[in-house]
């Protein structure tokens, strides 16, 4: 399991984007790697990617082809994809991306992420949350 916590936003998309690009790039090298030395590598990365699915560090981290990263919350209806929950900024920034292997290993419909806000949690992001079998 890999914890990530991107570049914010905070002074300026504009500022911080060349950071998260390149943080993208250099997570995206690392688990090529992986998958170079054994494709069937089962791993999860998650946490604060400070940046929506559409974004280019998304897509940079995601890949395609045979190396792709799911994510099972991109099948959650649009009203369940907030994880930062702060006005007017609402969003799903939180991810938990798998690694071709591990997504077979997803029990379906158990991505969910945990609704609050600051006051009730202490927290501007909700917990997302998947199970997946260990074999």
């Amino acid at each position: 399991m890999f914890a990530v916590h991107l570049k914010s936003k905070y002074g300026g998309a504009e500022a911080s984007e060349p950071i998260r690009r390149a943080e993208a790039a250099k997570i995206r090298e690392i688990i090529d790697g992986l998958l170079q030395r054994d494709p069937e590598s089962r791993f999860v990365i998650c946490g604060d990617f400070n940046d929506i699915w559409a974004s280019i560090s998304l897509k940079t981290i995601r890949g395609s082809g045979p190396g792709e990263l799911h994510c099972p919350g991109s099948t959650l209806p649009e009203a369940q994809r907030v994880t930062y929950n702060r006005e007017p900024y609402r969003s799903m920034i939180d991810f938990i991306l798998c690694s071709p292997a591990m997504h077979r290993l997803y029990e379906p419909d158990s991505y969910r992420i945990i609704p609050g806000s600051v006051d009730d949690s202490g927290s501007d992001h909700n917990p997302a949350v998947a199970t997946f079998r260990t074999r």
